[in-house]
């Protein structure tokens, strides 16, 4: 009987000892699997310029946008074409020599625009605003543009701008040739990897993901909303209190059809790249949108005056007293121009 038992032990012990081994072996199928999928997750993410920004100007674009919104998307190779003019000058940029001219091989800003809005008779005043990857932006009054070779460099003493380097596009101006240029736009206007071109102010648009898209006429037929209070955008506006107005985001959903239930979340997307990368949304919750007065601003100042690109418009989020503690400066976006509500 012992020996009996000695067998049904030694059976069970291996039985035991093959199923464990199974398992690890399982577990170890399972991890490599696992891996492999991050591993082609993150390959995947490398190449989308959401998440990582392109490094050279071949997986580069700029959009261009006139006063009536989008009017080209040019790539890399196209850019390229483009840059047939030259700025030869001291760079902020070059803190070795930094007496020593610097030759950018440049994209005329002049040239787009005679490319894409010929015969157009431009207003006086009118502003072109630059806008970069990070949200940085910097507006050039369109009259200098005209007059003088301001333009968005590819290339530095021959070689092509990498990002790493202020490229792959990145606005340069005639410091030496002109320096009245010094005073009107310094060292802060030149701006590193150049996405987008705004002439002029778009009439608002709003896109909303699984609902309707809200245009101007839509957006300024829902009830006004009015904060008074100092913003929080990083550039181009007043210190003390402004007066914005506006309509609720609450109510935008509402006229687009979607509705917004408790315990929900809603991604807010701007222009610039960074602002829409989908490893780092932007996410307000459900409960703050319907019960407080989050803006989509439209105007500002007591002459409610629309607000334009060169200041992020013509649509800007803001957000009341109550809820500077749950959102911060990373939330007050300009150029916002989509909406979405996750399920």
């Amino acid at each position: 009987m012992r020996a009996c038992l000695v067998i049904f032990v030694a059976v069970a012990s291996a039985a035991c000892a093959r199923d464990r081994s199974s398992e690890l072996e399982h577990l170890a199928a399972l991890r490599s699997e696992a891996q492999a999928a991050n591993r082609a997750r993150a390959a995947e993410a490398e190449q989308d310029p959401r998440t990582h920004p392109p490094e050279t100007l071949d997986a580069w674009k700029l959009d261009v946008f006139g006063p009536a919104g989008e009017v080209a998307e040019l790539d890399g190779r196209a850019l390229d074409a483009l840059a047939t003019s030259e700025v030869v000058t001291i760079s902020p940029q070059r803190s070795f020599f930094p007496d020593k001219p610097v030759r950018f091989r440049t994209i005329r800003i002049r040239s787009l625009l005679e490319q894409f809005f010929p015969g157009v008779t431009w207003p006086d005043g009118e502003t072109i605003t630059f806008l970069c990857y990070d949200g940085f932006r910097v507006p050039v009054a369109l009259r200098d543009v005209l007059d003088y070779p301001i333009g968005l460099a590819v290339a530095r003493d021959g070689e092509l701008l990498r990002r790493s380097g202020c490229g792959p596009l990145y606005l340069v101006f005639p410091h030496t040739q002109y320096p009245e240029l010094v005073d009107r736009y310094p060292d802060g206007s030149w701006a590193f990897y150049v996405t987008s071109m705004f002439v002029g102010t778009a009439p608002p648009h709003l896109h909303v993901v699984g609902g309707r898209d809200l245009d101007e006429s839509a957006l300024r037929a829902l009830p006004r909303r009015t904060l008074v209070r100092p913003v929080r955008y990083k550039l181009g506006w007043p210190a003390g209190e402004v007066r914005l107005t506006g309509v609720a985001l609450r109510d935008a959903l509402d006229a687009a059809g979607v509705h917004l239930r408790r315990g929900r979340e809603v991604i807010v997307r701007g222009a610039a790249a960074a602002q829409r990368n989908p490893l780092a949304p932007r996410i307000l919750l459900s409960d703050h949108v319907l019960d407080g007065d989050i803006l989509l601003a439209l105007s500002w100042g007591d002459a409610d005056t629309p607000i334009a690109a060169q200041s992020g418009g013509p649509i800007t989020l803001a957000f009341p007293h109550a809820l500077d503690g749950a959102y911060g400066k990373r939330y007050w976006l300009t150029f916002l121009d989509e909406v979405e509500v996750i399920p």
